[in-house]
């Protein structure tokens, strides 16, 4: 059975966080507690237009990292024809329910990359 991960991205203070839950309340608003490992705070909840979720994809990279939507990689770029290969960044994204991996010039399903091959870049 696949790992039904979260991890969510606090803008305001620009830290990632591990999700402890996901609630609706009675209004129907989605609430997000983050675990937040710090001797002096709790786990807090926000609601959803503070916090950016990202699910884990069930994949790992080749450190053994669990790679999460909003993850960027530099793959390579092959051609047949030297001048063209190069490097390009691209970020894991889920969109017509599958994980892809794509930037402004294209666009390709995860599932066709050798991915445990690649690193995660660190988070900028």
């Amino acid at each position: 059975m696949k790992e039904i991960l979260y991890r969510a991205w606090r803008e305001q203070t620009n830290e990632m966080f591990d999700v402890q839950s996901i609630v609706w309340d009675s209004n129907g608003e989605m609430c997000i507690t983050l675990k937040e490992y710090s001797e002096t705070s709790r786990n807090t909840t926000y609601p959803e237009d503070e916090v950016k979720l990202m699910q884990f994809t069930g994949l790992t990279d080749k450190n053994g990292v669990k790679i999460f939507e909003g993850d960027q990689f530099e793959l390579p770029i092959l051609s047949t024809l030297e001048e063209f290969k190069h490097t390009e960044i691209l970020t894991v994204v889920f969109k017509n329910a599958a994980f892809c991996l794509e930037n402004e010039r294209r666009s390709m399903l995860l599932s066709n990359v050798q991915i445990y091959e690649f690193e995660i870049l660190p988070l900028k």
